[in-house]
């Protein structure tokens, strides 16, 4: 399988279910990555799951998890 034709079959189903053009593979990766910040997990693991060689891509995920990485300070730091 090549990563044109994942593409055509993101398009297709994207096609379907009403989303079109905004399913493609790129979205479907950092959905993941979102996910995985969201429910609990580390940059570390995120970083060995997505094949980051540097830590700072990953970072980048974090400005959309915002609001739960403060949600989780707040419930969880002594002094919050």
């Amino acid at each position: 399988m090549t990563r044109q034709g994942i593409w055509k079959i993101l398009k297709d189903y994207g096609s379907e279910i009403g989303i079109g053009d905004r399913m493609t593979p790129l979205i479907l990766r950092d959905s993941f990555a979102v996910h995985i910040l969201q429910n609990g997990g580390d940059l570390k693991t995120l970083q060995e799951l997505m094949g980051f060689e540097d830590m700072s891509v990953g970072i980048a995920y974090l400005s959309v998890t915002d609001i739960h990485v403060k949600d989780v300070f707040n419930r969880t730091h002594p002094r919050a």
